[in-house]
């Protein structure tokens, strides 16, 4: 029993240092230098952290953006255990890195500021980050296809019709159309969540006005990390019963529709290559039977208007990527 006992022992410290070896061969650091602009010391310093990790397109940036959100300053202090410090010395302390490494999961390890310097009310920062880099286990040929990166939909004002959780039906209609494109084989998907949304905001109203400069541009497509965005806006969704009369008799008809905008835009040159916009409709017939299941809720109708506008919007998207790829 005892032999049998040190034989498990064995084979699963065999097991577990096996685990960590492979898991350790697939992590390499390595260094990234970045510069950016901004009108504040602390939002040049957030946008360097950003544009570096995106380099190793693996991290969400708005673990970074929330991170600096947290900072609370008063002229240019800020309130350590008691202690003011000056932002600027704060920002490069071990804590807010260690707050950093934290947010972003271990990828960062450590940065430092190389160069920061105000010109004309605009600080530039420049910073030297050692980072993680995972390398994939994805196949030769998977590593090949380009890579997409989905941002959730927005809602546009008023777009909602009847008593629906808008932040709900984003995250549906979000995971709808990222498991279609996963599905499809044609990407290698980047996980880009609401956090990445607000960090990227500011810049993609920029961006998608054409009034942005080759640089802005090249930033911007170092910060998402990714060939290709794919982002859009719900203008309508609709849910409704109306009431109609026909030859002096009362009928009833149901309305669901979802109206969807949407780009596919080449990072690298922040070309709009596909811009489309999408009508779905629920026919009322099939409303009716749906909810003559006493099991059936509205929110079941609209789930179902949402993934049959998603494949709808898929489809539309990788049809057209793969004709301009012709």
């Amino acid at each position: 029993m005892k032999k049998v006992k040190r034989f498990f022992l064995y084979s699963m410290a065999c097991i577990l240092l096996g685990i960590f070896f492979s898991v350790n061969a697939a992590i390499t650091q390595k260094t990234a230098t970045a510069t950016a602009y901004g009108k504040t010391y602390q939002s040049a310093l957030q946008q360097a952290l950003i544009q570096s990790v995106a380099q190793s397109k693996g991290v969400s940036v708005g673990s970074i953006y929330e991170t600096f959100e947290a900072v609370s300053h008063t002229k240019g202090f800020i309130d350590v255990d008691g202690v003011k410090m000056p932002v600027k010395s704060y920002l490069s302390s071990e804590g807010f890195i260690s707050k950093i490494r934290s947010a972003t999961k271990g990828v960062i390890d450590h940065f430092s500021v190389t160069n920061a310097v105000k010109k004309d009310d605009l600080w530039s920062v420049t910073v030297k980050v050692t980072y993680s880099e995972y390398q994939t286990l994805a196949s030769k040929a998977q590593q090949q296809k380009p890579t997409l990166a989905v941002l959730p939909f927005l809602f546009s004002p008023g777009s909602i019709n009847g008593q629906f959780n808008p932040d709900q039906l984003q995250i549906t209609l979000y995971q709808n159309i990222q498991t279609n494109m996963i599905q499809s084989k044609a990407f290698r998907i980047m996980d880009r969540s609401q956090k990445d949304q607000a960090a990227y905001e500011n810049e993609m109203r920029l961006i998608l006005s054409d009034r942005a400069s080759n640089a802005q541009k090249a930033r911007f497509s170092q910060q998402i990390g990714a060939d290709y965005l794919l982002l859009g806006s719900v203008q309508n969704i609709t849910y409704q019963k109306v009431q109609k009369q026909f030859y002096g008799s009362d009928f009833s008809q149901w309305k669901v529709s979802l109206t969807i905008n949407y780009r596919l835009i080449e990072t690298a040159t922040m070309q709009v290559i596909n811009a489309q916009t999408i009508h779905e409709v629920l026919p009322s017939s099939e409303v009716v039977r749906m909810l003559q299941d006493d099991m059936t809720t509205k929110q079941d109708v609209i789930n179902l208007l949402l993934q049959k506008a998603s494949n709808q919007l898929s489809g539309q998207v990788l049809a057209n990527f793969t004709s301009s790829q012709k």
